[in-house]
């Protein structure tokens, strides 16, 4: 969602899935929170238990703003994994396979994708054509603190280091920076981060993950969600992994990320973007020995949030 007023904010838009209720006035809403012409921020999806009045109950229409969609959409995970950094065994494999997977289901009507295809630009309507373009670990160190060290993270990184970060990559790695391909950064797990120098807004006590533009560059900030387990997570995932409650964050920041990359093209009366509009509804979920899931995508098995559906203005779990 879009935090509704407009604040000029360093060099990029953001656009968050976060763990603290932040009010959205419909005046406001069109303001996209913080940016500049090239950059900004805005948008919150608090945590479970914490949702402000209108989340996921309102029925409003997802209303057009004027700005370009993502017809087709390729991804690229970055892993920023200094010596001696925690992630369980499989994590990374889990994720990489979750984003191969929506590429691999592409124009089918079985997930919460393809109720994207709904929504359009000048240009026309988003395709379901999503390609997984591969993933990249890097055992760089991390810079000093940026922000101030909190709770129990001994790290903390700001919104600007993360974007150098992506950058560094994609551009040692030649990769494409063309408003088409999305670059999501994963962390460690307790590694905390914060918008920036005043530690004010950070993972965990305020956001879960979030979305952002530089200029061109599209890329997603995702914290490791099982740090912060009862806020950023999900109940029970079918794969035994700290990867389940990344993957609903990821997943949820990935589908903004095609209908609002530049946080001005699809939101509500509220400021709320699609996946907002829904987020910790899960709909019908099939239990197994293992947990529940509710998404079968091209044969492997996820919790993922529903997505708002325009045409039948309530949260769906596929098609429209």
């Amino acid at each position: 969602m879009r935090i509704g007023k407009q604040l000029l904010f360093g060099a990029c838009v953001l656009a968050l899935v976060c763990t603290a209720a932040v009010s959205a006035s419909a005046a406001g809403a069109s303001s996209t929170g913080e940016r500049t012409a090239t950059h900004g921020r805005g948008g919150v999806l608090p945590v479970k238990g914490s949702r402000p009045r209108y989340w996921g109950a309102s029925n409003s229409v997802l209303d057009y703003h004027g700005g370009p969609v993502m017809h087709t959409n390729s991804t690229f995970m970055i892993y920023w994994s200094p010596p001696g950094s925690t992630w369980q065994s499989g994590y990374m494999n889990a994720v990489n396979g979750f984003f191969q997977n929506v590429a691999a289901d592409s124009g089918t009507g079985n997930n919460p994708y393809s109720t994207l295809l709904q929504y359009y630009d000048t240009a026309g309507h988003i395709g379901y054509r999503s390609t997984y373009a591969g993933s990249y670990v890097d055992h760089s160190a991390f810079p000093k603190n940026g922000c101030p060290a909190y709770d129990a993270y001994k790290v903390c990184l700001t919104d600007g280091q993360q974007r150098a970060e992506v950058r560094r990559v994609v551009k040692q790695l030649s990769l494409p920076v063309d408003g088409t391909h999305g670059y999501f950064l994963y962390m460690p797990k307790n590694v905390g981060s914060c918008f920036d120098a005043t530690g004010s807004v950070c993972a965990f006590s305020y956001y879960c993950a979030y979305h952002g533009f530089d200029q061109r560059l599209l890329y997603a900030s995702i914290p490791y969600a099982a740090t912060d387990h009862r806020g950023c997570g999900v109940d029970n995932g079918p794969n035994a992994n700290d990867a389940d409650d990344t993957i609903d964050g990821a997943s949820h920041e990935h589908r903004e990320m095609i209908d609002d990359p530049h946080l001005s093209a699809w939101w509500d009366n509220k400021g709320y973007e699609s996946s907002d509009k829904c987020a910790y509804i899960w709909g019908p979920t099939t239990q197994t020995s293992v947990g529940q899931y509710n998404q079968t995508i091209n044969g492997h098995r996820y919790l993922l949030q529903e997505e708002w559906s325009n045409a039948t203005k309530s949260c769906v779990q596929r098609g429209v």
